[in-house]
């Protein structure tokens, strides 16, 4: 079901996505891919305050190691949506956390400085 949710959102075919992540979510509650996979189809719906519930669900429920990407793919959509709210220190702190486990991801560096940038010009 993961999978075939995937597929959807690469097609842009969010509802329906939504409909499987649903899905998804009442047989495997427990499992993180399951939230993070959520929150990404709210996000690209325009659903954030969903999105983060579900992001911090998938954060909640995920086990180290097996869930590293998870965990860290979460922290970067937690940092993103803060930042849509203009929350930028609870935005750099979820940062830090994707930094925790990967101090060279790319994308969250560039919203590192986007938001310090952000905050600077406030």
């Amino acid at each position: 079901m993961i999978t075939q949710a995937t597929q959807l959102k690469q097609q842009r075919k969010y509802q329906e996505a939504l409909q499987v992540d649903e899905q998804a979510q009442r047989l495997r509650p427990r499992d993180s891919r399951v939230y993070a996979g959520r929150a990404v189809t709210l996000e690209e719906l325009g659903c954030e305050q969903e999105a983060m519930q579900a992001v911090e669900e998938a954060i909640k429920r995920a086990n180290l190691p097996k869930d590293r990407q998870i965990l860290i793919g979460s922290h970067y959509l937690k940092a993103l949506l803060l930042e849509k709210e203009r929350h930028y220190d609870e935005a750099l702190a979820a940062l830090d956390n994707v930094f925790t486990h990967d101090l060279e991801h790319v994308p969250a560096l560039q919203a590192r400085a986007r938001i310090l940038s952000e905050q600077r010009s406030k």
